[in-house]
């Protein structure tokens, strides 16, 4: 495990492998570095893995004062490349990561050479209010709230292993309730778009067993987007279905032309 410090915060990661380009993994809400272990495995060989726990997970701090916001987990990212000098990265994000992923390759360009996103919600879908602001609401009431159950179970799919599904979900119930809750309310952000639209690196999508961003939105905002689907797997795709991810993952940065 590697730590840096960053205002105070300590920020744990994984950086291992040697090869350009390097492959920035970006996890998702409540998820660690952890779940980009069938990648880093697969990739490592050829190509420099940087994994973070994002600030609130996994190893890293997580302090009830501190900002959850998507500026403030991505200049976490940008830092840590800084860092350890790794000035070029492909970002590779699943869910909320690839929403980072979006936001970095937006703000700082001449940083990321290629974005992943691995059923990412990259433009929130008309109606989600309904149940975020109920969700938000019964958690802001309670601090000590159950585990949010109602919104990870639906991402899995019906072909999804078992035993599985019940390891990810109390891997998922480990991240204070706190972060978890701040990083619902980044559905709100006004920024989808904008972000979305500023993207000019090679793009490729890759969604599960229902979209969570719709394709047609996507590419009007980024043209140059690709587009792919896993097939019998539902939300996390890293661990579900690696040889199908680590293939297409394969593929693009084949054809990737830095």
């Amino acid at each position: 495990m590697n730590e840096i410090v960053r205002k105070g915060l300590r920020l744990s990661y994984t950086d291992i492998g040697l090869g350009e380009p390097a492959l920035l993994f970006i996890h998702g809400n409540s998820c660690d570095r952890s779940f980009f272990a069938p990648q880093i495995e697969r990739f490592a060989a050829a190509h420099r893995c940087i994994a973070p726990d994002l600030r609130g997970h996994g190893e890293s701090d997580a302090p009830k004062d501190a900002s959850y916001t998507f500026h403030a987990l991505t200049d976490d990212l940008a830092h840590l490349c800084r860092s350890i000098g790794a000035p070029r990265v492909v970002a590779v994000g699943h869910s909320l990561g690839g929403a980072l992923a979006v936001r970095l390759a937006a703000s700082r360009p001449d940083m990321v050479a290629g974005v992943v996103a691995l059923d990412s919600t990259l433009i929130p879908q008309p109606g989600f209010e309904l149940w975020l602001d109920p969700l938000l609401a019964r958690l802001g009431r309670d601090p000590e709230a159950p585990f949010p159950r109602e919104f990870f179970e639906p991402l899995f799919a019906a072909e999804d292993d078992p035993a599985r599904r019940a390891e990810i979900m109390a891997r998922l119930a480990r991240t204070p309730r706190h972060v978890t809750t701040a990083l619902f309310a980044l559905f709100r952000d006004s920024d989808y778009e904008q972000a979305a639209r500023a993207v000019r690196c090679p793009f490729l999508y890759v969604g599960a067993h229902r979209h969570r961003t719709d394709p047609q939105a996507l590419r009007r905002l980024i043209p140059q987007a690709h587009f792919a689907q896993t097939a019998l797997c539902g939300h996390f795709q890293t661990l579900e279905a690696p040889e199908q991810i680590n293939a297409m993952l394969e593929r693009f940065l084949a054809r990737l032309v830095i």
